[in-house]
């Protein structure tokens, strides 16, 4: 009990020095899409649903984690996440922008030199010639039950009609709540399930 309180209570922090957020009751931020993920986590603990608790608190650490990471890295950049963050209103945006913090940090932590773009999201610099990232979000905003694979192929149906959609540009989908779901389903989704269902879908692209 204290532990957990320690740690979630040194992440809301962070969040508060990084983004400028207040997540007090009745404060704006606390009715923010982050601000409820930080109740959930709350009422999680106090109905004792730990690995729903769990989850939702190792979402928010490593939120903070990257942002620690890209902040160090370039202070105008992670400015420019924290007003694509407060200006997100829906789940789309919210884990739009949350993917796009990681594949940011990650490339920071790999020493890839990049810029942040719009459509598609990154610019990859290289000598001969750039590529480029666009970044989808295959996400159910409630627990739904049976095969929901679906949503990945609504991202890449999405993202391939568009006009930076070349060999030159890479696709990245975040399929972590997509696993979650099956977990909570019990219906385990297996990586080579994943790729060959990513390849189906690619064929009639």
């Amino acid at each position: 009990m204290i532990d957990f309180m320690i740690s979630y209570g040194s992440l809301v922090i962070e969040l508060n020095k990084l983004l400028g957020m207040r997540f007090i009751n009745g404060n704006v931020s606390s009715k923010s899409l982050i601000g409820q993920s930080l109740r959930r986590i709350i009422e999680y603990h106090n109905r004792g649903e730990y690995l729903q608790r769990d989850y939702e608190l190792s979402k928010i650490a490593m939120l903070v984690k990257h942002l620690k990471e890209i902040a160090e890295y370039d202070i105008n950049l992670l400015k420019a996440f924290k007003k694509q963050i407060h200006r997100s209103s829906t789940y789309d945006e919210y884990f739009g922008v949350r993917f796009e913090i990681n594949i940011a940090a990650s490339l920071i932590r790999k020493n890839i030199k990049f810029t942040k773009a719009e459509s598609p999201d990154f610019i990859i610099h290289k000598e001969s010639k750039n590529n480029f990232i666009e970044c989808g979000s295959a996400h159910l905003s409630k627990p739904k039950f049976g095969d929901i694979k679906y949503k990945i192929r609504s991202v890449i149906n999405k993202k391939s009609s568009k006009p930076y959609c070349t060999l030159a540009t890479a696709l990245f989908i975040d399929i972590t709540n997509i696993y979650y779901n099956s977990l909570l389903n019990e219906i385990l989704i297996e990586r080579d399930e994943i790729r060959e269902y990513v390849k189906n879908v690619l064929e009639h692209t």
